[in-house]
C-alpha cells in the first residue's frame, strides 16, 4: 500500500498511457512474479478468450521478475505468453515507481490479484 496519498499526483490518462506504450483500455495486475501469485491462471484465461474477442483485452503487469523460491517461474511465464501467442494481451511492465503505479489503478478498468 502506498505509504503517503498525500504524495500521490494523478496524470492524465493520456499521459500514463504514452509514458507505458499503451494503447487501450486495461486492467492491472501489479504483483511480483512470485509463484504464488498466480500469473498462469490469468495467462490461461487469456487463452480461453475467444479470438475475436482477445483482440480488446489487455492486462498489463507490474513488479519484480524474480523469485528466489522458484527462480525459473518468470522463464515459465515468458514461455507460455509466446507459445500462446499473448504478448499483444499481456504487457509487462516490470517494476515502476509508487506514483506511476497508483494511476495505472486509477486509469484501469480493474485491479487483477489473483493468488493461490
Amino acid at each position: 500500500m502506498p505509504q503517503n496519498l498525500n504524495n500521490f499526483k494523478l496524470m492524465s490518462q493520456t499521459k500514463i498511457l504514452k509514458k507505458f506504450k499503451i494503447d487501450k483500455n486495461y486492467f492491472i495486475l501489479p504483483n511480483h512474479y512470485w509463484k504464488h501469485k498466480n500469473h498462469l491462471l490469468v495467462l490461461k484465461a487469456l487463452k480461453n478468450i475467444p479470438k475475436n474477442k482477445l483482440k480488446n483485452i489487455l492486462i498489463v503487469s507490474t513488479g519484480n521478475n524474480k523469485d528466489w523460491r522458484h527462480e525459473k517461474n518468470f522463464q515459465i511465464i515468458n514461455k507460455y505468453i509466446q507459445e500462446n501467442n499473448l504478448s499483444s494481451n499481456y504487457k509487462i511492465l516490470g517494476i515502476v515507481s509508487e506514483n506511476h503505479l497508483l494511476n495505472l489503478v486509477y486509469h484501469s478498468i480493474a485491479l487483477i490479484n489473483p493468488s493461490k
